[in-house]
Order: structure tokens, then C-alpha cells, then sequence
């Protein structure tokens, strides 16, 4: 019985020891690793998603403008960003399916070594980055302005810093610097001309070298190269007198222009007046007020393109101070009866004073010097008064057509009724000498003490002395400009006066008309005066000249020879004048002594040459118009039709301004009077009287 209980006490105990170590056991397998815990299992590799790449452009390459397509390959269903410079500013984003992505960006910015790099996001995985590409880039200069705008030549626009910048017009390109901050500006040359044309430009730095920008996109551009006329000041007139308080200042000009008023005073001081816009031809402003005493006034227009044109001639004024208002003296008091008023003495008497002294209103120094000379170069109303000739529109061809109709319908033909009217028959007389005996000169008469000149010298005389009339057709003023003025129209005179004799008479020998003879005419003299004195009467700017003092007459001495060669004769004086109005619009503005004296010249031949055909139409006493009107009456008309329209074209400054103050009305109803007239006579003197004595 004791052997069995210790035998079954030993197997109690190893039963326990077997329990014990499979617990132990269990306890560490749960507590150490296995091997698949301490080697996870590796995905295959099909399921990792790839970088993105950029494949184009390739690294180190030049790009010429901030445009470029950019290409790659990326993780299907991720999306792409692409990254530039180095504040990486986000150029495009692409999204989708594919494994490759093309995007085209158009803000690259431009510099040298300018980094691209393509950033993929994807859902549930980490943000992927590419290489960087690495790039130069230089975009196209910018230009300022919007298509098809107006420009005198100056162009802007805005480039890399420190840049060269060609700008191309056309066939034609310059190069120049941009600034440190990038802006540039540049003035095309007037050389290029006037008109549509195309503007581009690049640019290159010396990280792009040798490698420019590509072009700018086309811009295109209206280029005005021309500078505007001098604008014409009617008002104040030169010589007048205007009050320092400021004054009125009128004038005409170009439509669209811009016009400031300048003067300067005799202390030499340069002052602005006023300035307005020209609208209607006609431009009008209230001045500033001005020191007592001298100043000189001129005006200057600045066109639509900005193109500032010369100024007008300049004007000598007056400027009279205000009156001084004097203190109204103390009333006188009335004591009555007698007695005598004695002033309340004041409770705090002043200090002594000086004795008062009376004041006397300022008056101007009489002997203020005048303006200072201009240069010789100044602009005179000769320089500037003349339109151009390319500029008039349509309705001003056609108001100067209306108004040579009404010229012709009221004024010349009417004028040949009342010369055929009441035009006294002449009696030829024997000449009378207006000074020394008038008796006939016998044998034993002295002789002359000298010679008189001979007909070359006669004729340069009378030239001289019309050029000098021709002169005074404008307000004159004691400057060194005048001189040459008075160059400019004995030059004119001079070459109007031979055209207007030599063509005439060599194409009247080749039109078998006949031989003509060339006489000198000093009686013209006093026409010449005469037309001028209109003009400075009328103020006329441009003024109407007449200048020819030559007679040119046909040998052959019947109808057709006198009618056709006076017709040759205005004719040629009629191209002469259209000759120098063209070559006075292509001279432009002048800018010095000798362009200055060519554009009188110009404009002096042009007024004069057309002024002399109109006049010489007129169909009275020996003027040419009188042997065209009796040869052929449509020619007459015809060629007078088309000569006055020209000369109201070249005078529509003129009208301009009547129109503005009404003066053209006035004219109007007393030429329609002067026609009225004339043809009431003609009725009566042809019809009624005839009549009348027949009863």
C-alpha cells in the first residue's frame, strides 16, 4: 500500500512537470517573433507606382519665348503639376489615365538657368518629384499700344533688364538698350514715311547670346511723321493793344490738334497763356494775365499723333496795365450857420508819420525796349500760312467748288455786263506827260544828264519792287527774319514772272498760233499794290498775291491767236502756282535758314502763281480773261471754274475763320448785291431802255 502511493505520487509530479513546460512553451511562442513577423512578405513589384519624368524640352536647351509644350510620362490616375523657377509657380496641371502627359504653358518666366520639374500626386502614395529640367529662357520684348493706333514714331514697351532691343518696321530694324529696370522707348525715324505699317521686336542678353528672343507678335501701327502746319492767330491782330487782365486768342488750325498759346515778355520771360483744342478748323482761348508792356504772342499746334508743328508768326502786342482805382477823398462836413467843424481829436493819437505824398497811377515805361530780334530762321505768315495740299478733305473741295461757282455767277460775269453797260468808249488821246513841259522836244533841247536803263534792267527793277509789295501783303515787323522774307518773294516774283512769259510764247510758236512779244507792263505795279493792300486789309492768311509784270501778246493779232495764247498764258500760271503748293506740302516743316527761305519761296510762288491766273480771268480792260472769254466762252468757264475752285482751296484758312465769325454771310449778300446789280443794268441798258426808245 505505501509502494503504490509514492508510486502514484511520482507521476503526479511529472504530470505537472510536463504541464508546466507546455505552458512555458506556449508563453514563448507567444511572446518571441516568428519568422514571418520578422521578414514581411514583399509586394510584387507591378504594383509600385513609377516617378514622373519630363522628356521634353531636354535639359540645357534655349527657349525664345515663354510659350513651350512641355511633355513627360507619369502614374496612371495620378495627376501632374509642372513647376518653374525657382519660386516654383505652378505653369499647368495635368490629369488622367494615360502614363504620359503634354501640356502647353505660355508663362515661362524668362532668365538664365531657369529650373522645370514635374511633381505627381497620388492618391494613398507619397508625392513624387523628377529630375529637373534645367533651361534658358528669354521671351519677346513687349510693345505698348493697341492694334492699328495712331503714333508720331514713338513706341514703349517693357523687356528683360539691361536687354539689346531690335525693333523692325518693315524692311527696316534699330537697335538700343533696354533699361535696369526693363523698359524701353524709342522714336522711329520719319524717314520710314507716313502710313499702316507693321512693328516687331526681340531682344537678346548675353545669357541668351548668340541666341535672340523670338518676335514679338505684329502690331500694327498708323504712323504720322508729319508735323502739323503752324496754326494761323487771327485775333489779336499784330501792332493792337490788350490789357494785362489777359485777352481772347483765336485763330484756325488743323482738326484734332492741340493748340497752346505762348508769350514772351520784354523782361524775356516765357509764359503760357492758353491752350485748346482745334474743332472745326477754327480754335478759340481766354489768356492769363500778362506784365504791362511789350510781348511777342505765338501759337503752336501739336497734332493728334503728337507731332508738334512751328509755331505762328509771332506777334507784337501791347500790354497796357490796369487803371489804378485812386482813394475818393473825404467828405467835406457842413458845420451850418457858419460855424467851423473841428475834427474829435483821438483818444490815442498815432505816432508822427511823413508827410503824404499823392500817388499817381502806374503808367507803362515808355521806353520799354521792343522783342528781341528772332534768328534769321523765324517763322513768318509766309513760313506757315499755305495749307498743305494733301490735306484737304472732300468737303473742302467741295465748299471751294461751290464758292468759284458763286465767284464765277456773281462777281466776273457780272462784272463783264456792267463793263459792256456802262463802260465808256476811249478816245485816244495823245499821251501827257505828268511831269516837265509837255510840248514836243526840238533840236536845241539839253541833253539827258543820264541814260535811262535799259529793258533788262527795267524788268529786274519792277521784279524787285513787286517782291517788295508782295512783302507788305502780311503785317511787317523790324526782325532779321523780313530780310529774308523779302528774298523769298523777289525770288518768287522772278521765276513767276519768266514761267509765265518764255513757257507762253514758246508753246504758242509750236502750236503754230504764232510769234508772241514780251512787254513790260509797270501799270501792273498798281495791281500788284492793290491785291496786296486787300489782303492786309482783310487780314487774309494766306494772303491773295498777284505778281506778274510782263504782258505777253500775239503777233498775229486775231481772236483765236489773242484767245488761245492768253489761255496758255493762265494755264501755265495756274501749273506754276500747283507746282509750288505741292513742293510747299513736301517741304514740311522747316528747320533751318535755308529750308525756311525754299518754303517761302514755295508758298509765296504758290499764292502768287494761282492769285495771278484767277486775277489775270477776270474779263476786263487788257487782262488775258477778257481775250479767252471773246475767243471761247466754255473754255473761259471751264478754266475759270477750275482755277478759282483751287484758289479757295488754297485760301480755306480764310474761310475758316469768316466762317467762325459770320463774316462769310456779310460776303455773301454783297457779292449777291454786286451780282444783282449787275445784271438789273444789263436788263435795262439790253432790254428795257431798248424797248422804250422803240415806243
Amino acid at each position: 500500500m505505501g509502494g503504490r502511493s509514492a508510486l502514484l505520487t511520482r507521476r503526479r509530479s511529472r504530470a505537472l512537470a510536463a504541464l508546466a513546460a507546455a505552458s512555458v512553451a506556449v508563453l514563448l511562442s507567444l511572446a518571441l517573433p516568428t519568422a514571418a513577423d520578422a521578414e514581411p512578405e514583399t509586394p510584387p513589384p507591378s504594383l509600385v507606382a513609377p516617378g514622373p519624368t519630363i522628356t521634353s524640352p531636354a535639359s540645357g536647351e534655349f527657349l525664345g519665348s515663354a510659350s513651350a509644350v512641355i511633355t513627360g510620362t507619369k502614374s496612371a490616375g495620378s495627376e501632374v503639376q509642372v513647376l518653374a523657377g525657382a519660386s516654383r509657380v505652378n505653369v499647368c496641371t495635368v490629369r488622367g489615365e494615360r502614363t504620359t502627359f503634354s501640356c502647353s504653358v505660355s508663362r515661362l518666366p524668362s532668365g538664365p538657368g531657369i529650373p522645370l520639374v514635374a511633381v505627381q500626386l497620388l492618391d494613398g502614395e507619397d508625392d513624387l518629384q523628377s529630375e529637373p529640367v534645367i533651361l534658358d529662357i528669354l521671351a519677346p520684348p513687349a510693345i505698348s499700344g493697341s492694334d492699328g493706333m495712331l503714333t508720331n514714331g514713338f513706341m514703349q514697351g517693357r523687356g528683360y533688364p539691361n536687354a539689346t532691343i531690335t525693333l523692325t518696321v518693315g524692311g527696316s530694324s534699330w537697335t538700343f538698350p533696354a533699361g535696369p529696370d526693363g523698359n524701353w522707348a524709342y522714336v522711329i525715324p520719319r524717314s520710314i514715311g507716313s502710313g499702316t505699317h507693321t512693328v516687331s521686336a526681340t531682344q537678346f542678353t548675353t545669357f541668351s547670346a548668340p541666341n535672340s528672343s523670338d518676335p514679338s507678335a505684329p502690331l500694327p501701327i498708323r504712323l504720322d511723321a508729319e508735323p502739323p502746319k503752324a496754326p494761323t492767330m487771327t485775333t489779336p491782330r499784330g501792332g493792337s493793344t490788350i490789357p494785362a487782365t489777359g485777352a481772347v486768342y483765336s485763330g484756325t488750325g488743323e482738326n484734332g490738334s492741340t493748340v497752346e498759346v505762348f508769350a514772351v515778355t520784354s523782361a524775356g520771360r516765357d509764359l503760357q497763356l492758353c491752350s485748346t483744342a482745334v474743332s472745326g478748323g477754327a480754335w478759340s482761348c481766354s489768356g492769363s494775365t500778362l506784365p504791362p508792356g511789350s510781348a511777342r504772342i505765338t501759337a503752336f499746334q501739336t497734332d493728334a499723333a503728337g507731332n508738334v508743328g512751328p509755331g505762328s508768326a509771332p506777334r507784337a502786342l501791347t500790354v497796357t496795365a490796369p487803371p489804378t482805382t485812386s482813394p475818393d477823398p473825404a467828405p467835406s462836413t457842413d458845420a451850418g450857420d457858419g460855424a467851423t467843424a473841428t475834427p474829435a481829436a483821438p483818444a490815442n493819437p498815432p505816432a508822427a508819420s511823413p508827410e503824404p505824398s499823392e500817388t499817381t497811377p502806374a503808367v507803362p515805361d515808355a521806353t520799354t525796349p521792343p522783342p528781341a530780334a528772332g534768328p534769321w530762321e523765324a517763322v513768318t505768315p509766309f513760313t506757315t500760312g499755305v495749307p498743305s495740299a494733301l490735306g484737304a478733305g472732300e468737303l473742302s473741295w467741295l465748299r471751294a467748288l461751290v464758292l468759284a461757282v458763286l465767284a464765277v455767277l456773281l462777281l466776273l460775269v457780272p462784272a463783264r455786263m456792267l463793263a459792256t453797260t456802262v463802260g465808256a468808249r476811249r478816245v485816244a488821246a495823245s499821251p501827257l506827260s505828268v511831269t516837265g513841259r509837255n510840248r514836243v522836244a526840238t533840236h536845241d533841247d539839253p541833253a539827258p544828264m543820264a541814260s535811262a536803263p535799259g529793258a533788262v534792267t527795267t524788268a529786274i527793277l519792277l521784279v524787285v519792287i513787286a517782291g517788295g509789295i508782295i512783302l507788305f501783303a502780311n503785317p511787317v515787323h523790324g526782325q532779321p527774319e523780313y530780310l529774308r522774307v523779302f528774298l523769298a518773294s523777289v525770288i518768287a516774283a522772278a521765276l513767276l514772272n519768266i514761267t509765265g512769259t518764255l513757257i507762253p510764247r514758246a508753246v504758242a510758236s509750236r502750236l503754230g498760233i504764232g510769234s508772241a512779244e514780251i512787254r513790260l507792263f509797270p501799270r501792273f505795279l498798281l495791281s500788284i499794290a492793290a491785291v496786296a493792300l486787300l489782303s492786309r486789309v482783310l487780314d487774309l492768311q494766306p494772303a491773295l498775291l498777284f505778281g506778274v509784270v510782263f504782258t505777253v501778246s500775239a503777233l498775229a493779232g486775231t481772236r483765236a491767236a489773242r484767245g488761245a495764247l492768253a489761255g496758255i498764258r493762265i494755264a501755265t500760271l495756274f501749273v506754276f502756282g500747283s507746282v509750288g503748293w505741292l513742293a510747299s506740302t513736301l517741304l514740311g516743316a522747316p528747320s533751318g535758314f535755308v529750308d525756311t527761305l525754299l518754303t517761302e519761296v514755295a508758298n509765296i510762288a504758290a499764292v502768287a502763281g494761282i492769285g495771278s491766273a484767277a486775277i489775270l480771268l477776270i474779263p476786263l480792260g487788257k487782262l488775258d480773261g477778257r481775250a479767252l472769254l471773246v475767243w471761247s466762252r466754255p473754255i473761259w468757264f471751264a478754266t475759270a471754274f477750275v482755277v478759282l475752285t483751287v484758289l479757295f482751296a488754297l485760301l480755306a484758312p480764310v474761310v475758316d475763320v469768316w466762317q467762325t465769325n459770320g463774316a462769310v454771310l456779310i460776303g455773301f449778300l454783297i457779292v449777291l448785291a454786286f451780282g444783282a446789280l449787275g445784271l438789273s443794268l444789263w436788263i435795262w441798258r439790253r432790254v428795257v431802255q431798248p424797248y422804250l426808245n422803240a415806243d
